[in-house]
């Protein structure tokens, strides 16, 4: 049986935010800034680590040729003698200062030597802040690395 929702509880962030941004509103005569200016004007929130696709600035990878050779140097000698390759999927936080961490292979290769390899690369980048709204703030990002023999 589907339990409802007690409709008479508090919704307490949804008023919290409304009354946050009635309260920006409420200026001086003759001001009247629109509600996602208010909301906009709230402080960002410094504890909390946002998705890629919520920041207005995006993080860039900021040290490529040392990334390139990390990943040549990181490919495992075994499967690059033997030709292999493979692609594995890394989600990690790049924290305030671009520097990624909580690194977790979350689609790996069919060689778990590459995932580990994959890791190592990515320990090694460097990237440039994500921010919102003018603030640097910690982001979660996928980002996929690939082994290819040259």
């Amino acid at each position: 049986m589907m339990k409802l929702r007690n409709l008479h509880a508090p919704m307490r962030f949804p008023i919290v935010l409304a009354s946050l941004a009635l309260a920006a509103c409420a200026t001086t005569p003759g001001d009247t800034p629109s509600a996602v200016e208010a909301l906009l004007a709230l402080p960002v929130d410094s504890s909390r680590t946002y998705d890629e696709s919520q920041v207005e600035q995006k993080p860039r990878l900021r040290n490529r040729p040392i990334v390139q050779r990390e990943l040549e140097r990181n490919y495992p000698p075994h499967l690059r003698d033997a030709g292999a390759s493979g692609d594995v999927m890394v989600r990690f936080v790049i924290d305030e200062h671009g520097v990624p961490h909580s690194h977790r292979v979350v689609a790996p290769s069919t060689y778990p030597d590459f995932d580990a390899a994959a890791v190592a690369v990515l320990k090694a980048a460097r990237f440039t802040p994500a921010k919102h709204r003018g603030h640097r703030v910690r982001v979660t990002s996928t980002v996929p690395i690939t082994f290819r023999p040259m």
